[in-house]
This record gives C-alpha cells, sequence and structure tokens, in this order.
C-alpha cells in the first residue's frame, strides 16, 4: 500500500497495472478490496488506483467527521502524489458522493466520470437521522453487527441461492489504530 497525507489524515491506495489511469472509490463500509471480483478484467488495459477512503480500510479518520470535501481533497491528493492530471474516475455510494463534490472543484481533472448506486442530493432529515444512528451504533457495537445486517440489502436473493459460500462470507478483520474496519472479499 502507498500512503499520502492530505490534510489531517494519512490516505492511502495501491496502483495495480498499466495504461490509463482508472480511480476506483468504494462504498461504505468497505474498503478497496470491493474491487477485487472485476480488477482482474482490467489490469491488463489499465492503470488501476485503489484509494480507501477517509476512515475506511488502512486510512486514518482524521479530526472530525469525514467530509464530502475531504474525501474530494483525497483523491486529488492522491492523483498529484502519483503525477495524474487527469484520469478515468468510478465511485459507489460514498464513492459517487465523493466524486460528486471532486467534479464540483476539479472537473478538469476528470478524465471520465461514472457513478453508481448513488445520488447527488443531500440526505433527507430522516435518512441523516438513520446513518447517524448507524455511525453511533457501528462506534458503539462495532462493524460486524452492521456487516451481516447490511449482507441481506447488498446481496441478492440469486447470489444467497446459487453462490451461498460468497453470500455468508464474513467480513476480515484486521487493526490500524485503534479502529476497527472491514473488508469484503
Amino acid at each position: 500500500m502507498n500512503h499520502v497525507c492530505s490534510g489531517d489524515a494519512e490516505i492511502a491506495y495501491e496502483v495495480l497495472g498499466d495504461g490509463p489511469p482508472v480511480v476506483l472509490l468504494h462504498p461504505f463500509p468497505v474498503d478497496h478490496h470491493f474491487w477485487s471480483p472485476p480488477l482482474l478484467s482490467m489490469l491488463g488495459r489499465y492503470q488501476v488506483i485503489l484509494p480507501d477512503l477517509r476512515g475506511h480500510g488502512d486510512s486514518d479518520i482524521g479530526e472530525g467527521p469525514a467530509t464530502m470535501e475531504e474525501h474530494a481533497s483525497d483523491l486529488a491528493r492522491v492523483m498529484d502524489d502519483l503525477q495524474l492530471g487527469r484520469a478515468a474516475l468510478a465511485g459507489v455510494s460514498i464513492g459517487g458522493y465523493s466524486l460528486f463534490e471532486f467534479w464540483r472543484r476539479f472537473r478538469g481533472r476528470a478524465a471520465a466520470l461514472v457513478l453508481m448506486d448513488t445520488k447527488a442530493t443531500a440526505d433527507t432529515p430522516e435518512a441523516r437521522n438513520t446513518r447517524m444512528q448507524t455511525a453511533a451504533d457501528v462506534l458503539e457495537r462495532g462493524t460486524e453487527t452492521f456487516i451481516d445486517g447490511m449482507l441481506t440489502k447488498v446481496i441478492g436473493e440469486t447470489t444467497r441461492r446459487t453462490r451461498p459460500a460468497r453470500a455468508s462470507r464474513s467480513p476480515t478483520r484486521r487493526r490500524r489504530g485503534t479502529r476497527r474496519t472491514a473488508s469484503w472479499w
């Protein structure tokens, strides 16, 4: 893993393959390993950059809540560290939220933009309250209960029926500092 200092956090990222640069941003609550299944098909054609968003995987959280502005700045810093002026960018969920902010601030650095399962609008008050309660639950009980609850939401019935080993796989745990993180696949 490579690391770069971005504001008040150290951001971890991996670089694999050769070719035009493609940056892939993962969803909450996983890290860059989320992209492992499609990665092999990309490596022969692209240089794939896989950051761990602030507070995920091997990246530090920094001080206070991680904002979309910080995620966008972190991505710009990773690209600066790699001396990339432009790259194709793809993000899922919070990765997409981060890319909306990156697009607003650094539009000229995006060679292409792929947004998956994300939105450009702010959360409703109800959705924000649910997200804040989820964050409090994770801080109190750890990620395992949260991830177990998410599995039924993010893995479809067909996968659960035809690939039960994939659907029941437990997230791996590792430590960095005092924060517990999760990684799927």
